[in-house]
């Protein structure tokens, strides 16, 4: 190729590249602007913490009260406020599907006053099936995240949320929706960076870790 011809390309690019982002930063500008009121629950993926000892045929036994069970089921969910602005009274049902002998639920968080302000209702008496949790937090931040952890007996199933607050969205995800997100965004920055050269692909990758931490986070 022509060094030219090579030059005007890059020319094209970088303007094509220079537009993209021109569009994209006046989005932005106006998206931050906005007040924005949501809050995203990761549903977490069960997993059976005993079922390598099962499978070693080592022993394994939880006991609570005078239950005892050779099945621990870990899953639970990660709220995060993925608005601008803070979120009064936030509330939501946690319930673990299915029949269960053994429900416990747990906070998660490092921030400390954080983890003090929340507050997890329970009935003492354990229901035959779909034990439930309700979780209230006087006070949820822009960015702040924290995790309910629960625990409890087969069946082997990821937990179910509820939550409806006045002018507020709710979104409700699993992991395996942002690992697929994180491999989408990925993909395509690494396309584009193909197409319009190395120094457009950093530029568009930055743009894109923008935006991904918007959406996605």
């Amino acid at each position: 190729m022509a060094e030219g011809s090579h030059g005007d390309l890059l020319v094209a690019a970088a303007t094509i590249l220079g537009a993209i982002l021109g569009v994209a930063g006046t989005y932005l500008v106006e998206y931050f602007r906005k007040e924005r009121r949501a809050v995203r629950f990761t549903l977490n993926a069960p997993e059976d913490l005993a079922r390598a000892l099962r499978e070693r045929g080592n022993s394994f036994e939880v006991r609570v009260n005078d239950f005892s069970t050779q099945e621990l089921i870990a899953a639970g969910v990660t709220v995060r406020n993925i608005g601008n602005t803070t979120i009064n009274h936030l509330t939501f049902d946690l319930v673990i599907p299915g029949p269960h002998k053994l429900a416990l639920a747990e906070i998660i968080t490092d921030n400390v006053k954080l983890k003090s302000a929340i507050s997890i209702d329970f009935d003492s008496v354990l229901p035959p099936r779909d034990p439930l949790f309700k979780i209230s937090v006087p006070f949820f931040n822009s960015g702040e995240t924290f995790k309910i952890a629960t625990f409890s007996d087969g069946p082997e199933s990821r937990c179910t949320v509820a939550c409806r607050l006045p002018e507020v969205k709710i979104r409700t995800v699993t992991e395996e929706d942002v690992q697929r997100r994180l491999a989408t965004m990925d993909k395509l920055a690494n396309a584009i960076g193909k197409t319009a050269g190395i120094g457009s692909a950093a530029a568009i990758a930055a743009a894109m870790t923008a935006l991904l931490s918007i959406f996605s986070h």
